[in-house]
């Protein structure tokens, strides 16, 4: 069978009878984006093929790809075959990450540690596992300080960017469950021996580790079969909290190092949202308080007069840059926000690199500011060059319109090697869908509540997307309620930020047993209403 080398780890392994290049890599360990879960249609696992015979390009790599970058060897991992020993190279965004704000955390004010007293410094670890982000905290549990944060993207993305591509393949056999819990507990380890590495410090030392994460997550770090998640009646095979032992897991840690896996609230409202109740008070607020988590999974939680309901919506990839067509996440080159000045449009990108692509907070930017020019109409629909004319649009903003065998699209930015980034139309209809989820879930959360949106006295804005975003922007799109900008706000890594409290305190550890065992549930794939609020949604207005 051929072998297939990987640059630039140098990593040779023997490809199997009728295996594709993405399918080796994994088995290689070697980490290549596949949002899609290998089914080619993100196009997100490209590859460079530098020496040897593969397949012929597929129909589908022949419109995501351009002509001479094929020519150059650039193919999907997921739709290539090997014919010969091939050596290659990974295009793909890099499996480590800075992560943002997500590794910023700063505990309230008045919150004080209680943790453990002793002659002896202690030392633990808070773990935040997103989606698509894994978030260690080294603390001193003596004095109740930072030492650092560390972050690496999900290795578990190489079978999908959502949680139910992750459920399936777990499913699938004993293996792939087993597979996905080692792939996230070895990145964990990563980050361990990284953080510990900063003071010189031995992980068996290590007195506590906390854990938070969807429930999704949540099973698949415990090494549990998450399948019933994704089958009626859609219940979790448990709630928690969870205290295994570590070397089970194969974790770093000492046999006396003591693990918790605060508890979940419901089959798809996680342990990462008690702790976001925990950060934010929320049993605390005396008026109505809407705290909303924005990711791959939109997760929220209305709290009033010490009342607290929450659901779930399967939002899509779309914030995190998955669904697009160039689509990525926050890094050196993602277009993270727009404007239009003097008739021309003017794209940012992080770090004022060169423009690769678009991440999430620059989709919901840019979709604002063409909705306020008119470019893309109520419905979604983007407006043709013949349209644009009628209403006298400035020359540069007509020029950047187009249609060609992508679609419909915008020009975002023209690159001086020739390369640009786009806008597509399918694009838009993602974030549609996505909004649209997020803000009926909203909805349904305060009709239940018996409330209204003018009632609302906060928006509070959970994890590292919701600090990005512009108020405007997501109020333009209709993805929050429609309030005064000055009640929504952002609080960060909320999850991270309670998971940290629940690392520092007992008595953090235990409100947050009561929080989530006090927060009702609303089921919306159960709800009659939630359907037809959906396609109402759709519009934004």
């Amino acid at each position: 069978m051929p072998q297939i080398t990987f640059l630039p780890e140098n990593i040779t392994i023997e490809a199997l009878e009728g295996e594709n290049l993405l399918e080796t890599a994994i088995r290689a360990n070697v980490f290549i984006e596949a949002s899609c879960g290998g089914r080619g249609r993100c196009g997100k696992c490209r590859i460079r093929i530098l020496k040897g015979k593969t397949s012929a390009p597929t129909e589908e790599e022949t419109s995501r790809i351009k002509e001479e970058d094929l020519l150059e060897g650039v193919r999907l991992a997921c739709l290539t075959y090997p014919l010969t020993d091939i050596t290659l190279q990974p295009l793909s965004e890099e499996k480590e990450g800075t992560a943002g704000s997500k590794t910023r955390v700063i505990l309230p004010e008045g919150f004080r540690p209680d943790h453990l007293q002793g002659e002896k410094e202690q030392f633990g670890i808070a773990f935040d596992i997103g989606t698509t982000t894994l978030v260690g905290m080294l603390w001193n549990l003596s004095k109740g300080t930072l030492v650092k944060a560390a972050a690496r993207t999900n290795p578990q993305r190489q079978f999908g960017a959502d949680v139910i591509s992750r459920i399936v393949y777990a499913g699938e056999s004993v293996e792939n469950c087993k597979n996905l819990q080692n792939l996230v507990v070895g990145s964990m380890n990563e980050v361990t021996e990284e953080l510990c590495g900063v003071i010189q410090l031995d992980p068996e030392e290590l007195s506590l580790i906390t854990v938070v994460g969807n429930t999704t997550m949540s099973h698949l770090f415990m090494g549990v079969d998450p399948s019933p998640l994704a089958q009626a009646p859609y219940e979790a095979v448990f709630l928690g909290p969870e205290t295994p032992n570590a070397k089970d897991l194969g974790l770093l840690a000492g046999k006396d190092t003591k693990i918790l896996l605060l508890p979940n609230i419901a089959s798809h409202v996680g342990s990462d949202i008690t702790a976001v109740i925990l950060a934010a008070d929320l049993p605390g607020k005396d008026k109505p308080t809407l705290a909303v988590d924005i990711g791959t999974n939109g997760e929220m939680v209305l709290a009033h007069n010490g009342q607290m309901l929450t659901c779930s919506t399967a939002a899509g990839p779309a914030f995190e840059g998955a669904s697009i067509y160039q689509g990525m996440r926050a890094a050196p080159g993602a277009i993270d926000g727009a404007k239009i000045v003097d008739g021309v449009f003017v794209a940012h990108t992080i770090e004022e690199a060169p423009a690769k692509g678009i991440c999430g907070s620059g989709l919901m930017d840019v979709t604002a500011v063409l909705i306020n020019a008119g470019i893309i109409e109520d419905t979604g629909r983007l407006i043709d060059v013949d349209e644009a004319e009628d209403m006298g649009l400035s020359e540069d903003l007509i020029g950047r319109l187009f249609k060609d065998e992508r679609g419909t699209g915008f020009v975002l930015a023209r690159n001086e090697d020739g390369t640009d980034v786009v806008l597509l139309q399918k694009d838009i209809r993602e974030i549609q869908l996505a909004k649209s989820a997020m803000y009926t879930g909203m909805e349904l959360l305060m009709k239940e509540m018996g409330i209204k949106a003018k009632d609302l006295d906060s928006v509070l804005l959970a994890g590292a997307f919701g600090s990005y975003i512009r108020k405007e922007s997501a109020l333009t799109i209709g993805l929050i309620p429609r309030i005064d900008p000055e009640r929504i706000q952002s609080i960060g890594n909320g999850a991270g930020l309670g998971v940290s409290m629940a690392l520092l305190s007992e008595n953090s550890r235990q409100l947050a047993v009561k929080y989530a065992r006090e927060t009702s549930h609303i089921e919306l794939a159960n709800d009659p209403e939630f359907q037809d609020a959906f396609v109402d949604n759709l519009i934004f207005e």
